[in-house]
């Protein structure tokens, strides 16, 4: 196992940070895609414009989506499957990003750790000289 020092651990977390700020970003413009095409299907499905109201609110869940895609007599079976296919894929963005918002949260209090210690290590030099 290589140690790095102090310094270098810093700019290591920084650029993992840098990283994972981008997937995030990635994910989250992703995700912004996706939520157009559901939006799509949900002005195709319903027949009452309050629920497309409550959807661009975000009063409404995936869950609730699929009952009315399976329920639909505006979509073909095909347009069905691919709606739903959409659905796992916008759920699984959800989990992705809040996996890399821990993540990031997780960088930055490493980050300020070792930042303190670097402080503190800076300081006790200072002291004893």
């Amino acid at each position: 196992m290589t140690v790095f020092p102090r310094s270098s651990r810093i700019d290591l977390t920084r650029k993992e940070i840098d990283q994972t700020k981008t997937i995030l970003l990635n994910l989250q413009n992703e995700q912004a895609n996706l939520a157009l095409e559901k939006l799509k299907i949900i002005k195709r499905i319903s027949i009452d414009t309050q629920f497309v109201d409550l959807y661009s609110q975000g009063f409404i869940q995936n869950k609730d989506i699929s009952e009315l895609i399976l329920l639909s007599r505006n979509l073909s079976d095909d347009e069905k499957i691919q709606a739903l296919h959409l659905l796992v894929q916008d759920s699984d963005l959800n989990n992705a990003i809040t996996s890399y918002k821990g993540i990031l949260r997780n960088l930055k209090r490493r980050e300020k750790e070792l930042a303190k210690k670097e402080q503190l290590k800076s300081a006790l030099k200072d002291y004893l000289g």
